[in-house]
C-alpha cells in the first residue's frame, strides 16, 4: 500500500471542484453552536442567513472535533494510507490543528502524519490543499509535498475585511467594548494574517474605500499565480464586480475565481465579510 491521504477542515474552499487529485482529500467537518443548540456539521444552518451582528445573544461557536474524534479518523485513515498529510486553517483561528498534534502523537504508531498549520483560511487552505492533491497524483513522495507546501505558505497573502466585529469578538479576536463602539460606528477593519494570527492593517471608512485598499494591496506584486476574492452579504455583495473587472484590467493573464462565504468563515467574522486570497508567484 503506497498511497497519501489528505485531510483538511471544513473552512478551507477550493478554486474549482474536480480538481487534480481531489480522489485523495478528506474533508473534517465543523459543528456550529448557536444560542446554545448544537448543529452537527453545521446541517440546518445557512451561512447568509446569521444574522449581521451577534449582540443579539445569537453565541456563534465553530466547534472542532476534539483530539479523540481526530485520533479515531487517523486510525480509519491508517487502514487505507501509507501517510497522511493534513493541512488545516490557521491554529490561531480555529483550535483543530492542536488536537490533530495530540491524537498523531497517539498515532504515531499507526501510519506516518504530517501536520501542516496553514496560517491561514478559506480559499487559502484550499490553494495549498490542491497542490497537495496534485503532487500526489503526480507520484510525489510526502517528504517532496510538505516541503513544497512549507514553502508556499509565506507567499499566501489573506484580507478579510469585515462589518461584523461582534462576530470578532465571540470568536475571541476583540474586546465587547470595541466591538459594540465598531459595529455603532459602521467601521470596517481590514485584517490580515501574520504567522496565522488576525492582524489589523487599515481602518476603511466605507465600501468604496475597502476596495480601494484591496487594489491598492494587490499593485504591490508583480508575479501572482491566482487571486480568488471571498463575497458575503451587504454591504459587500456587489463588490466582487469591481474586484474582479479590476483584476482581469491590471492582471489579465492571472487565474482569478470567486467565492461565497462558508459557514465556518462566516462564524468566525459574520455574513458582512468580504476576503481576498492572494498566491505570489516565484
Amino acid at each position: 500500500m503506497d498511497k497519501v491521504c489528505i485531510l483538511t477542515d471544513a473552512a478551507s474552499q477550493f478554486t474549482h471542484p474536480g480538481f487534480p487529485g481531489y480522489q485523495y482529500v478528506w474533508i473534517i467537518p465543523f459543528d456550529i453552536s448557536l444560542r446554545g443548540l448544537l448543529y452537527p456539521e453545521g446541517e440546518g444552518i445557512r451561512w447568509n442567513y446569521l444574522p449581521p451582528s451577534t449582540l443579539n445573544g445569537i453565541k456563534p461557536c465553530l466547534k472542532s472535533p476534539d483530539a479523540e474524534t481526530l485520533y479515531t479518523l487517523f486510525q480509519k485513515h491508517a487502514k487505507e494510507c501509507s501517510h497522511i498529510l493534513a493541512i488545516f486553517s490557521s491554529s490561531e483561528l480555529v483550535p483543530i490543528y492542536k488536537a490533530a498534534e495530540e491524537a498523531a502523537q497517539a498515532a504515531k504508531n499507526l501510519v506516518p502524519i504530517t501536520l501542516i498549520d496553514s496560517q491561514t483560511i478559506s480559499v487559502g487552505v484550499g490553494l495549498l490543499v490542491q497542490m497537495a492533491a496534485q503532487e500526489v497524483a503526480n507520484g510525489q513522495d510526502p517528504w517532496s509535498i510538505e516541503q513544497k507546501i512549507r514553502k508556499t505558505i509565506p507567499k499566501l497573502y489573506t484580507l478579510i475585511c469585515t462589518a461584523g466585529l461582534s462576530y470578532l469578538h465571540e470568536a475571541g479576536f476583540l474586546e465587547k467594548p470595541q466591538a459594540i463602539a465598531g459595529e455603532m460606528l459602521n467601521m470596517l477593519p481590514v485584517l490580515s494574517f501574520e504567522e496565522g494570527k488576525i492582524t489589523p492593517i487599515e481602518k476603511a471608512k466605507n465600501v468604496r474605500a475597502a476596495l480601494d485598499f484591496f487594489q491598492e494591496f494587490l499593485e504591490e506584486f508583480e508575479d501572482l499565480k491566482h487571486i480568488a476574492v471571498i463575497q458575503g452579504v451587504s454591504p459587500f455583495n456587489h463588490e466582487t464586480q469591481v474586484l474582479r473587472n479590476y483584476v482581469h484590467e491590471i492582471y489579465p493573464d492571472v487565474p482569478f475565481s470567486e467565492h461565497s462565504l462558508n459557514l465556518p468563515t462566516a462564524i468566525l467574522f459574520g455574513p458582512r465579510t468580504l476576503g481576498m486570497v492572494i498566491l505570489e508567484g516565484e
